[in-house]
């Protein structure tokens, strides 16, 4: 019985581990908390490597050395790229509440654009972006879409983005599990 019970706790330390493995390799683990929302490594890195490629295109198309972009540029990077999916994760809980039930609608509306589906389009978002066409709309224009679509609320009740997101951004609770990165008062910033 001994033997069963030594095998059985072998395989299960060898399962969580490997299980463990799978999530750290793959970048399912949490780097941050926006009022209990997750934000993952994988997200992150996902959004870095197409900011990265962007400005890597402009830097070729303007005979630049991508070789040479120092370190601080990249920290600068991921910074920028955390802060923005935090202000996303704040932008589409406001948005929601604004909007509520007719959120889709307005975003398919705002999306509607023949121009999404050429190919020169999709060539284009492929060369500036390194995404295909459905990443390039989850990632960029479903985000703007939402921003657009609250801007206009918050208009209508006299209002401004950048005012309600200053304050979006004090009242957040945001835990962040990364390390180099901390936030206080409403703001992302380096540590040194």
């Amino acid at each position: 019985m001994t033997f069963q019970k030594f095998y059985l706790a072998f395989l299960l330390i060898f399962f969580v581990g490997l299980g463990a493995y799978f999530i750290f390799h793959s970048g399912y683990y949490t780097i941050a908390f926006v009022n209990g929302t997750v934000i993952t490594a994988r997200s992150l890195h996902e959004m870095y490597v197409s900011a990265f490629h962007y400005y890597g295109t402009l830097l070729k198309n303007n005979n630049g050395d991508l070789e040479n972009i120092r370190e601080d540029f990249k920290q600068g990077l991921q910074l920028q790229v955390l802060n923005q999916l935090i202000e996303r994760i704040l932008v589409s809980r406001g948005v929601k509440n604004a909007v509520g039930k007719d959120l889709q609608e307005l975003v398919d509306a705002k999306l509607a654009i023949p121009k999404l589906q050429e190919a020169n389009f999709q060539e284009a978002v492929k060369t500036m972006y390194g995404l295909d066409a459905a990443d390039f709309k989850e990632t960029i224009l479903i985000p703007q879409a939402y921003r657009e679509i609250l801007e206009g609320r918050l208009t209508l009740e006299n209002k401004n983005l950048d005012g309600w997101l200053t304050e979006a951004r004090k009242l957040a609770k945001v835990t962040i599990l990364m390390g180099g990165f901390t936030w206080q008062g409403g703001e992302l910033t380096a540590r040194d």
